[in-house]
């Protein structure tokens, strides 16, 4: 295999991995940390080859941050004591895998093309997840892991609700900002549209004040960046008229 070969092998590596990694999120740790093998070992050979280091260019200063950050943490293994081992494997098999998965993400998704698709990977798990929570609610059983409920809130695949309401806020909060650029394509508002009303209904279904208090910090600073703001300072208005009408369980 010659050198072009390897190059396309060790992208495509990278690019499926990240989907893989987006899919599998809520659904399986075992795959999760496998997609994410994949995205490392793919984006190293990627640039041993071809030697093109102008993703660490982008932005240095975010760089430098993360670098700070990884030194830092690098610092506290002084006060690991009998620990240490287990310290410093976590800091270069966790946070060390971090730093690389989010190197590798910069350099990937300069790609509108690899950007839509992961949008769409996205938005189509959440909305599963969403309709397996919904199951949940009202047939008894979520249909990943045939969890049935425990408590008042829904949880899906996830342990508790809380889980589930952290996983829910960022494809919620994506779909309606790309849904406020009405796509001349009809259908793609309309999918857009029920994927936010099935998200939405999930997330009020877990009952958790952690999930509600998060999606209300992300619609005010999401209308703050659009200059058209009406449509969201809406949506913010319904989502605390709903907080309203339920009783803090959680």
């Amino acid at each position: 295999m010659n050198r072009e070969k390897v190059l396309v092998v060790a992208e495509r590596m990278v690019e499926y991995g990240f989907y893989g990694l987006i899919f599998f999120l809520p659904i399986s740790k075992a795959l999760i940390e496998t997609c994410s093998g994949f995205i490392i070992l793919g984006f190293l050979i990627k640039k041993i080859i071809s030697r093109d280091l102008t993703v660490l260019e982008i932005d240095k200063k975010v760089f430098w941050l993360l670098l700070a950050f990884f030194v830092f943490n690098a610092m506290s293994l002084l006060n690991s004591g009998p620990l240490l081992g287990k310290s410093l494997k976590a800091l270069i098999f966790k946070w060390g895998e971090y730093l690389l998965l989010f190197v590798a993400a910069v350099d990937q998704f300069r790609n509108a093309k690899c950007i839509k698709r992961f949008f769409y990977i996205l938005v189509f798990i959440s909305v599963l997840i969403g309709i397996s929570a919904l199951t949940q609610k009202f047939f008894g059983f979520e249909f990943f892991r045939l969890k049935s409920m425990d408590g008042i809130g829904v949880t899906g695949p996830f342990g508790n609700p809380n889980g589930l309401s952290a996983y829910l806020i960022l494809p919620l909060l994506v779909s309606l900002a790309v849904a406020h650029c009405r796509w001349p394509k009809r259908a793609i508002n309309v999918a857009l549209f029920l994927s936010c009303v099935v998200l939405f209904a999930a997330l009020l279904l877990t009952f958790s004040r952690a999930g509600w208090l998060g999606t209300t910090a992300g619609l005010i600073f999401i209308s703050m960046l659009l200059l058209d703001k009406r449509v969201l300072l809406l949506t913010l208005f319904f989502f605390l008229l709903a907080l309203e009408s339920y009783p803090p369980f959680l």
